[in-house]
């Protein structure tokens, strides 16, 4: 733990000093599929600067260029970068981020990176703590950090690193990730279920048999809705729980309940102040 906080404070003095006397520092983050995120921080004399100042980039994607205002333009010229300078400042800093796929290349489970610089500057690399450090170039310190593995240098103008490493990140073996993908489904589907039978918007409908289904044909619209109601619930309902359920009006529903009583399709049982519908017996064993 001291050594770690030794280190730290090391190569922040290393990087105050280099930020001040070159006005630049850079920021690598580099990640398993070998993607890396560069973040410079740069501090330019614009006064003299009409049109633009070029900073080299190395395959540059996702590019944003920011002041202490917000973004600054720019475009991409043969691996530079052409910023135009939003104020004319005798110190006037710009921050640029963007990701690369130039960095690095992979021959088997061995990653290689190589970073070359055209301006003296303090670096850092971050990778994975799980990252196994192979080699890398002399005059480094190497640290952790923030769950993270952390090489600097402090870089002269024209010089480069070469890092040497290997990616120990390894994915969840396919059964494990099966499993966990089938729990999940799982998971969401009962709470799909659940939540649409609370709100009503699903009814498990009863396998009718043909002389049913027949005589359900001889129904109009509402006959058929109680009649239906009663069959997903148990072949039983109170009448205000289908006035609910359905939304036909008292004296509708009413109507209805006496011409499926006529016609011998129900009965009817009165129970307090409501009455209890039952499909005959006759209609259910049918």
């Amino acid at each position: 733990m001291k050594k770690t906080l030794l280190l730290s404070l090391v190569l922040l003095i290393i990087l105050t000093i280099s930020a001040s006397a070159d006005n630049i520092n850079t920021l690598v983050e580099v990640y398993p599929d070998g993607t890396a995120e560069i973040t410079q921080n740069l501090v330019i004399n614009s006064l003299n600067i009409n049109k633009g100042f070029y900073f080299p980039a190395i395959s540059p994607e996702n590019i944003e260029i920011t002041d202490s205002n917000g973004k600054v333009k720019f475009a991409v010229i043969n691996d530079s970068f052409l910023i135009q300078p939003k104020k004319r400042l005798s110190t006037y800093n710009l921050k640029i981020n963007y990701l690369t796929n130039g960095l690095t290349k992979k021959d088997k489970k061995v990653w290689e990176l190589n970073y070359f610089t055209t301006h003296s500057t303090p670096i850092i690399f971050s990778f994975p703590e799980s990252t196994k450090l192979i080699e890398s170039s002399a005059n480094s310190v190497i640290y952790s950090e923030d769950d993270q593995m952390k090489l600097g240098w402090k870089l002269a103008k024209d010089s480069s690193v070469k890092i040497i490493y290997e990616n120990e990140f390894k994915p969840l073996p396919p059964n494990i990730s099966k499993i966990a993908l089938y729990v999940l489904s799982t998971i969401i589907l009962l709470i799909l279920l659940v939540y649409c039978f609370k709100r009503g918007y699903c009814k498990l409908t009863k396998r009718l048999s043909p002389e049913k289904k027949d005589l359900l044909k001889t129904l109009d619209q509402k006959e058929n809705e109680v009649v239906n109601l009663l069959i997903n619930n148990k072949n039983q309902a109170y009448q205000s729980m289908i006035q609910k359920e359905t939304g036909i009006s008292k004296a509708t529903l009413s109507r209805t309940i006496k011409r499926l009583e006529d016609k011998n399709l129900i009965e009817v049982r009165q129970t307090g102040n409501t009455n209890l519908i039952i499909l005959s017996e006759w209609f259910i064993k049918k």
